[in-house]
């Protein structure tokens, strides 16, 4: 499994397991673009760091955890 296949696999866990009911509430609620977001959760797209540390602290999570 690529890199981006795994983030995107845990950043779907955690949006869920943070309630949202759907990816594209979450990338509204937190101004994440909602196709850069699915890109990442298909594995098509790396996040820059800045954007990483952003999903991560809308997601109460650390880096680590992704």
């Amino acid at each position: 499994m690529k890199i981006g296949e795994k983030l995107g696999e845990n950043l779907r866990k955690f949006i869920k397991k943070r309630g949202y009911r759907s990816v594209e509430l979450f990338a509204y609620e937190n101004a994440i673009d909602k196709s850069a977001l699915s890109k990442m959760l298909r594995g098509d797209r790396l996040p820059r760091l800045d954007t990483l540390i952003r999903i991560a602290e809308a997601l109460e999570i650390t880096l680590n955890d992704l």
